[in-house]
């Protein structure tokens, strides 16, 4: 028999289906995906100030983010959130905001199992990337403006690296609009019980 590695999820909610797939990768822990984000944002809080961008407390985010484990190696998804907070500070208008959220879902999956998983939000306030642009932002060297990317610096494959990160842990890294003004990034991970 044949076990399935993908589960197409769809919440009642939603507008886009998740897919969850099997994670692939290797050195897995249980990760507090709250204590995750707070760390990730601890280390660049300083960096956010002096740019004049507003991120979430460690106290705000200890109140305002669900309580949520995943599986997986906490240093690459710690990679994966510097990444964006590093595209937060080289591509947010000063003074700017930063905001994090993040909600928690269960849906009926194929068999009658039960899939949850969480998405994590991080805003920021303008300029924000035209629609077209969205989707291109994941593929390896593509810039949405080659002269403000040349000046800010990057190679251009920091966002393909977290989308290959995120997807080897079983998820997906999507690009919206931001009620802000500027990008909407979500990472969306398949959550587990917390072993006691």
């Amino acid at each position: 028999a044949t076990i399935p590695t993908d589960l197409v999820v769809r919440a009642p909610e939603a507008t886009h289906a998740v897919r969850l797939t099997t994670p692939t990768v290797s050195g897995t822990s249980t990760i507090d995906l709250r204590a995750l984000v707070i760390e990730a944002t601890d280390a660049v809080q300083a960096r956010f100030s002096n740019a004049q961008i507003a991120l979430p407390s460690a106290q705000e985010l200890a109140t305002s983010l669900p309580a949520a484990w995943s599986q997986g190696n906490a240093q690459q998804l710690h990679q994966v959130l510097g990444n964006i907070f590093e595209n937060n500070l080289r591509y947010t208008d000063a003074p700017g905001t930063v905001a994090i959220s993040a909600s928690v879902h269960d849906a009926a999956a194929a068999g009658g199992q039960r899939q949850r998983w969480v998405e994590l939000h991080i805003d920021d306030s303008s300029p924000g990337v035209a629609p077209a642009d969205q989707p291109r932002i994941f593929e390896r060297f593509y810039r949405v403006e080659a002269s403000r990317s040349r000046a800010s610096g990057g190679s251009g494959l920091g966002l393909a690296i977290c989308k290959s990160i995120v997807q080897a842990h079983g998820g997906q890294l999507r690009a919206g609009a931001s009620a802000l003004g500027g990008l909407r990034m979500t990472v969306i991970l398949p959550l587990i019980d917390p072993t006691p």
